[in-house]
């Protein structure tokens, strides 16, 4: 049993709203459940979401909240009172933010972003302290890996993400091609670069032509498999060449001089053609 975290249990007495919850492995738990919810039948077996308060009281559920433990999430302040901050999460019972892990003043009914997790006794608690709890360096993940990510915010180069709750990545404008994104969506996405620093550049669709490795044959690939054409020529713009092939302009310049002289391309100024 894992406390923040949903867990499948046994219901094996009930004693009003207090319930004994029975797992495969360890020992029986006593929890409460929220007023507000239904108590599932004696007997049955349930998947509850567990967790115990500050005060070390644990409480069982069977709604999903916004966030469990390792996540983070966009949430609102419910109330704040002095050192205590209660937070909107889904349930009826609130998440606390500790006076320790507010990075500054967090003012009711505003939106801050959060870090869920659990002390070394098992309460769960709120951090907007977030800084800490995101690394900035990746060793384990490799280019064309996909990832979970959050995103954060707008930036002037893209939108700041964090990647599979552990490590902040980028995503630059030139790599945005939707417009249904917006602060505290979860999507799947796909590692672009891995820096020489260890920040993780990251693209919202994978690009099948990345595994081509003679720039020559990309560029043929791309083109058999759209009709012949390919709006990119060598006056293109160098992020528009990338986004789309992943080479440099020169690299493209190079590739597409190889191809007009084996008279299998047509050049014009608003297209490149495919000869055959």
């Amino acid at each position: 049993m894992k406390f923040g975290n949903i867990n499948q249990a046994e219901i094996k007495v009930i004693e009003g709203n207090t319930l004994t919850l029975g797992f495969s492995e360890g020992e029986d738990l006593l929890v409460d459940m929220p007023a507000d919810e239904v108590t599932p039948e004696l007997g049955s077996s349930a998947e509850f979401f567990i967790w115990k308060d500050l005060e070390g009281k644990a409480w069982a559920t069977r709604k999903t909240p916004l966030a469990k433990s390792g996540e983070f999430a966009i949430l609102q302040v419910l109330n704040s009172f002095g050192d205590l901050v209660e937070l909107d999460w889904g349930l009826s019972v609130p998440l606390i933010v500790p006076s320790e892990e507010q990075h500054d003043k967090l003012h009711q009914d505003a939106e801050y972003l959060f870090f869920i997790s659990n002390d070394d006794r098992g309460r769960l608690y709120a951090s907007s302290r977030v800084e800490e709890y995101v690394q900035a360096q990746c060793q384990e993940l490799e280019e064309e890996d996909e990832v979970d990510i959050f995103l954060v915010k707008e930036t002037d180069l893209g939108i700041k993400v964090i990647v599979n709750d552990t490590y902040w990545g980028l995503i630059y404008n030139n790599d945005i091609f939707t417009p249904d994104l917006y602060q505290g969506l979860k999507r799947k996405a796909f590692v672009k670069k891995v820096r020489e620093d260890g920040r993780l550049d990251i693209t919202l669709q994978k690009n099948k032509w990345q595994s081509i490795p003679d720039n020559v044959e990309r560029i043929l690939a791309y083109l058999e498999e759209n009709d012949g054409k390919m709006e990119l020529t060598d006056k293109s713009n160098p992020d528009d060449i990338y986004a789309v092939l992943q080479i440099s302009k020169k690299a493209f310049k190079r590739a597409l001089g190889t191809l007009y002289k084996d008279r299998k391309i047509e050049l014009s100024k608003e297209c490149t053609r495919l000869l055959k």
